[in-house]
């Protein structure tokens, strides 16, 4: 069986190194691959290329309300559950690594994998590729690489990453408790219904926060979102990074414990989503407020009004949206997951398209937005996304599988060669 790796949920296989046992001392089923873990990953890829395929189509010019609302209903969904559902895989592939890896290694392979490489693009190769694109004279695709909005354009994954190494962290430190204090912590027994309550426990801790960002509480309105010039990562952020993630840690226990069967999963993730989309769309007429916060604005940057919940306060369209976000992050994410588990097709292994998923994030605004600099200004938004989403997954992939390519042809004439 190949060893378990300590990539994002955008890079590299996922594996079971072997049983896994539980907090109760239970034993799981031993598995050598998590397929529909690897095909959510690049479903997740897919539509994370079609989520900035809207912001940009929807931004681009100044369209009417009724051209606006469905990418408008579309990206408000998506950011309510695409980053959580993001760091939950990471906390998987954290968990497996950590299981084959002692402390030090954990510690440095994370560290040099994900962290330098974000630190190189953010400090270095985001400024070249700004400054290449400048030279061949696409300024008028990409924008001017001075400013703040083709910056935050080609950030890429790095805020991700940056916060996934500090959960990292924190889950490595965990680790290091839990096995110094054995004793103590051997003595933690759960109850059949421990995990049904610590998931309603982090529903309230959620619930609660969604609240607070709402209202403008905390130093999270001022220091959090700095964090993400481009991606507004919802208004549950950071709960639903942190629940996510623990969730991923905890995986094993999660699929046995909280997963759906496959029929009760489709009808909930179909019910689910038209009831997100035909509730958000009612409650942005009946209070205006609601549409100012989630309504598309041309080029969101650092300090766009979008980043900040509009009127906030002890209100209905506040409470609403209070719940309406957290409800989403569950019963999207909790039943997506589910399908995947439970579909023979979601779960089979589908090759290499699954498996290499992350240079994509950092190159798929390239593709975008020459496809929206061809198409006609005048073009409908939603047609505009389709298409650009389209040229995005297609030419990224693409790209991904060339430059895989010449690294495997190196590699072999190196092995050739010595």
């Amino acid at each position: 069986m190949e060893p378990a790796t300590d990539a994002t949920p955008l890079l590299g296989r996922i594996h079971l190194p072997g049983p896994i046992p539980g907090p109760a001392e239970e034993v799981l089923p031993h598995r050598e691959r998590v397929h529909y873990l690897d095909n959510l990953r690049a479903v997740l890829t897919v539509l994370l290329i079609f989520h900035h395929a809207a912001m940009e189509a929807v931004s681009s010019r100044v369209h009417s309300k009724w051209e606006s609302l469905p990418l408008a209903l579309f990206i408000t969904i998506d950011s309510s559950l695409l980053w959580g559902l993001f760091f939950f895989v990471s906390g998987y592939s954290a968990y497996l690594s950590l299981s084959s890896k002692s402390d030090s290694k954990f510690l440095i392979s994370r560290t040099m994998k994900l962290g330098l490489p974000a630190v190189l693009y953010i400090l270095v190769g985001r400024r070249l590729l700004l400054r290449s694109l400048d030279a061949c004279g696409w300024e008028h695709v990409f924008g001017d690489y001075h400013s703040v909005e083709s910056k935050a354009r080609m950030t890429g994954p790095v805020a991700y990453v940056f916060f996934l190494l500090a959960f990292d962290y924190a889950y490595l430190a965990a680790h290091w408790i839990g096995r110094r204090y054995a004793d103590l912590t051997a003595r933690i027994q759960p109850m059949p219904k421990t995990y049904p309550v610590l998931a309603g426990i982090s529903f309230e801790f959620v619930l609660f926060l969604t609240f607070a960002r709402a209202l403008g509480l905390g130093v999270i309105s001022t220091f959090f979102y700095n964090f993400f010039p481009y991606d507004f990562p919802g208004l549950g952020a950071p709960a639903t990074f942190i629940v996510a993630y623990v969730a991923g840690v905890y995986y094993p226990l999660y699929e046995k414990h909280l997963l759906l069967s496959f029929p009760a999963a489709m009808i909930t993730l179909v019910g689910s989503e038209l009831l997100a989309y035909f509730s958000l769309g009612i409650a942005q007429h009946l209070w205006p407020a609601l549409w100012d916060f989630i309504k598309p604005i041309p080029h969101a940057v650092v300090d766009t009004p979008r980043f900040a919940f509009v009127d906030g306060g002890f209100n209905l369209h506040t409470l609403f949206f209070t719940f309406w976000s957290t409800l989403v992050f569950y019963a999207l994410s909790i039943s997506l997951v589910s399908v995947f588990a439970k579909s023979r097709v979601l779960s089979r292994d589908w090759g290499l398209l699954t498996k290499h998923t992350y240079f994509q994030t950092y190159i798929h605004m390239i593709p975008i937005l020459v496809m929206l600099h061809l198409l006609p200004s005048g073009q409908n938004p939603i047609v505009k996304t389709v298409l650009a989403g389209v040229f995005g997954v297609i030419d990224s992939w693409g790209v991904a599988f060339l430059l895989m390519g010449v690294y495997w042809g190196i590699k072999r004439f190196a092995r050739r060669g010595t």
